[in-house]
């Protein structure tokens, strides 16, 4: 699935945009930062979550920045779901828009040949913006590319759709006010 480029796309742009600090262990208060699968399934009543298809990285880097991943990878159920959340608190504003802009290539680059909508409507959090999803026609899912001061991120959902106006700022608000006060107990002293 086209879900899988992306994830290959922006590793790989984030890694040469980024470097690498190291890996740093995953808590429950950092899980609880990211949009999920779980979100999903509450927010549309139309999944079962099984947790063994999530995985998890948290990486701090050289400049002191961290990062954090999330993927769900239901793209063999019925119905399908993918979700994968990307969050990072860097020094300041302008390292967050260097972030955000090597999430959007990556995913533009693992997404080349899929069709999206602009659907800025959607969000309404900092320089935030969203797509639509579309397969043959059909609405699949959402990529909102997010920024807000120095807080960068991506979430991309594909078997779960949201269309209305706000409707993706409504359902990430948890998630935003968290990611103002998120700071990882797994970072090791500078």
């Amino acid at each position: 699935m086209r879900a899988r480029f992306v994830v290959v796309g922006i590793t790989l742009v984030c890694a040469l945009a980024c470097g690498g600090g190291g890996i740093v262990p995953v808590t429950p208060a950092d899980k609880a930062v990211a949009y999920t699968a779980s979100d999903v399934a509450r927010d549309f009543g139309t999944f079962t979550v099984d947790p063994s298809k999530e995985t998890w990285e948290l990486e701090r880097e050289f400049d002191g920045s961290y990062g954090l991943s999330y993927e769900y990878d239901g793209t063999n159920d019925e119905p399908v779901l993918y979700v994968q959340t990307l969050l990072s608190r860097e020094k300041d504003s302008a390292d967050a828009g260097i972030t955000r802009s090597a999430y959007e290539i990556g995913a533009s680059i693992g997404m080349a040949g899929t069709d999206t909508r602009d659907a800025n409507e959607l969000i309404n959090w900092g320089t935030s913006t969203c797509q639509i999803l579309v397969n043959d026609g059909n609405d699949v899912g959402n990529l909102c590319l997010l920024q807000n001061d120095n807080i960068a991120g991506m979430v991309m959902m594909v078997g779960a759709v949201w269309t209305e106006p706000g409707e993706a700022t409504v359902a990430l608000q948890p998630m935003f006010d968290k990611l103002q006060t998120w700071d990882p107990k797994g970072m090791p002293a500078e």
